[in-house]
């Protein structure tokens, strides 16, 4: 069994069920957030000037589900990279194990 102190100085990582845990709430809230960023993005109230109202929500319709896209695609590989990662540390320590 793997010691506080073990985890604390890096010889122990966290398990990958705790990466994908995360990996789950950020897909989940990753939508809200940008919600949040295109709400309170100045970007759109200058659009104003330019746009009608239709143009401007098709604009806003559109930009948000190719960042939604974007994001939710750069989410999983930035995990997928992280628990590979893991994946070959434990690899390599079970077969450094058996020499």
């Amino acid at each position: 069994m793997k010691s506080l102190n073990d985890f604390l100085s890096f010889k122990s990582f966290i398990s990958i069920e705790v990466l994908i845990f995360f990996y789950y709430l950020g897909a989940i809230f990753l939508p809200f957030i940008l919600a949040l960023f295109f709400y309170k993005s100045k970007a759109f109230l200058l659009s104003k000037k330019f746009l009608d109202k239709t143009q401007r929500k098709i604009y806003f319709i559109l930009a948000f589900i190719i960042s939604f896209i974007l994001a939710e695609i750069f989410w999983r590989i930035g995990f997928e990279a992280i628990i590979g990662y893991f994946q070959m540390i434990q690899a390599i320590k079970s077969n450094t194990r058996s020499f």
